[in-house]
């Protein structure tokens, strides 16, 4: 997938308004049409034109347009809060004001390139949290997969709820497996037995705790191709989970696309998501496929805990099924 690229928006500029009017009109409508709120035509679009008006005025204050092959597809608005909500938050905080992409690009993983490239920016401004009032409907559902939680706060403007989450974040540290590390193999080994619980609960089989061992040294056994990335994922020294991926080609049993990455397992401990980390795992494997020369990835979707993890990421279900575990098979182009 080409980057995205973006476009500070400034007044007295009419193309950057008349580009502009293209989202953000079905953006404030959307968004009326959850609320049950009325606006006209006319009124939206001054109210474009006066936020358009006012940039420039800081540098920490942002007005973007996001562009894919030179076609607009998103559009935010986003700055540093001099204020503090009436007293709720302290200062520090970045903040949202609108953020919009079109139907026809979400679940492409659009939308979180675009967070990526604001949260670059607010960071670089000073920020070091971020707090938003979401959609309650298209939203927030999106921005709690970004690791924005409920801080118990309501915006006494629009009486939404404030969702906030913090900018700073650990590093994490991958560990590539293989048999003369007996530790990570040892740590690897003991995240199974909760990952093969939850897959057999999600596809409601019967659990067998004593296959889990077996299937851990099965993995570990394949180590050593160079086309196979097993790694564990550890936050500040404490296991996060772990991501298995591999080149699909016709020497390897199962194979289905040849070529193709493909992600065999995917586990983040519970308590570590919807926190960023299993973005942040993907991006590592991602990373990974890339240097192979891999442009295209699937894999085989978990319909609970998986389907919606993975769609949030840009992946997208292809409409075939695997022969193998009968499940959906979803892909993406890189």
């Amino acid at each position: 997938m080409n980057r995205l690229t973006y476009v500070q928006l400034y007044k007295e500029n009419e193309e950057h308004f008349n580009i502009a009017s293209t989202l953000w009109l079905p953006f404030i409508e959307e968004v009326n049409g959850h609320d049950g709120a009325v606006q006209s035509k006319a009124q939206i679009l001054d109210g474009l034109r006066k936020r358009i008006a006012i940039q420039g005025m800081r540098k920490d204050m942002h007005f973007e347009v996001a562009l894919w092959n030179d076609t607009a597809i998103g559009i935010a608005m986003f700055a540093v809060d001099l204020g503090t909500v009436y007293g709720l938050l302290e200062q520090g905080y970045g903040t949202v004001m609108g953020f919009y992409i079109h139907p026809a690009y979400r679940r492409k993983g659009f939308g979180t390139e675009f967070w990526l490239h604001m949260e670059s920016l607010l960071r670089a401004d000073g920020a070091t949290k971020f707090y938003l009032c979401p959609d309650s409907v298209t939203g927030l559902p999106f921005w709690k997969s970004l690791g924005f939680v409920d801080s118990g706060l309501t915006d006494p403007d629009d009486q939404k709820p404030i969702y906030t989450k913090p900018a700073l974040r650990a590093a994490l540290a991958f560990i590539q497996l293989n048999r003369s590390d007996p530790t990570s193999c040892a740590a690897f080994s003991r995240l199974i037995p909760a990952y093969m619980k939850e897959l057999d609960g999600n596809a409601g089989r019967v659990h067998r705790p004593e296959w889990a061992a077996k299937w851990a040294e099965s993995m570990l056994d394949a180590q050593g191709d160079p086309d196979r990335h097993l790694e564990v994922c550890y936050v500040g020294g404490n296991l996060v989970g772990f991501l298995y991926g591999k080149r699909d080609h016709p020497n390897h049993p199962g194979y289905i696309r040849p070529g193709w990455g493909y992600i065999l397992e995917f586990y983040v401990l519970p308590e570590y998501r919807r926190k960023g980390y299993g973005r942040r795992m993907y991006k590592r494997l991602e990373a990974l496929f890339r240097k192979d020369g891999i442009t295209q990835v699937y894999l085989t979707a978990d319909p609970v805990s998986g389907k919606p993890f993975w769609e949030a990421i840009g992946f997208t279900d292809s409409g075939n099924t695997s022969v193998e575990n009968k499940l959906a098979i979803y892909e993406k182009y890189l």
